[in-house]
């Protein structure tokens, strides 16, 4: 917000004094009674604009540098070390709820000061109780196991990938649009796409449904989360391997 205020200062200014000297006003007038040339004008224009540009543009990196800051802190949490074992889903050995929940905090508070966006993804696995209930359910502990370590394994350096539930996995993906999520979103669906995985002798065959939604600087986490929620399970048409925004 403050880079588009101070942007627009600028611009204004170029215009305001583009009219004064056209004018022949006497703001800024020369001692011998002579105004600036049509030359000085437009030179003095370009700078005004240049300056503007310069000042916007440090905001920007000013920004950036905040934001990766965040997320290098973010990435060192994620370890596995013994002070966030509380934080580990025990079967997969990724994120759990409890992480999730607070990362999602810290990015709504974060990322809307920053005017920025970031986006979640949130997949779950299709008629996963049929998976216990035709192999087992260590053919299911099985499967979670694996699919965490797939979709961490595909997850960008600053994504954060958690268990929520049972059988339902988020990613919290920062600095994305919506095309740019739908992208990420289509590389999860993909590796999903016709995949079995090996049990034993078997191999169980698994798909998934995804729903994608973007921060909106008025959402609270809660909201973010309803809405990516509403997207997966209330898309008309939902149906396996699918991705619903």
């Amino acid at each position: 917000m403050v880079n588009t205020i101070l942007f627009g200062v600028g611009a204004g200014l170029v215009i305001f004094l583009w009219i004064e000297y056209s004018q022949g006003s006497p703001f800024l007038q020369f001692h011998d009674g002579s105004f600036l040339t049509l030359e000085q004008r437009l030179l003095l224009a370009t700078g005004a604009v240049m300056f503007a540009g310069f000042c916007h543009s440090l905001l920007i990196l000013q920004s950036n540098i905040k934001g990766r800051q965040k997320y290098n802190l973010i990435s060192k949490a994620q370890n596995s070390d013994p002070e966030n074992l509380a934080m580990l889903d025990p079967l997969t050995r990724i994120n759990n709820r409890r992480y999730f929940d607070g990362i999602l905090d810290a990015f709504v508070g974060e990322f809307r000061d920053l005017d920025s966006t970031f986006g979640v993804i949130l997949l779950a696995l299709d008629d996963f109780d049929s998976i216990n209930d035709t192999y087992g359910e260590n053919a299911g502990f099985s499967v979670l196991y694996q699919v965490a370590q797939r979709m961490k394994n595909n997850a960008r350096e600053y994504d954060t990938v958690a268990r929520i539930s049972s059988d339902e996995f988020a990613v919290i993906a920062p600095i994305v649009n919506q095309q740019q999520l739908s992208s990420i979103a289509e590389r999860y669906r993909a590796d999903m796409f016709n995949l079995e995985i090996e049990y034993g002798v078997v191999k169980v065959p698994v798909s998934s449904s995804i729903g994608i939604a973007i921060f909106e600087n008025e959402f609270s986490a809660s909201d973010l989360f309803f809405k990516v929620e509403q997207n997966l399970r209330d898309s008309p048409g939902k149906s396996s391997n699918s991705i619903a925004a």
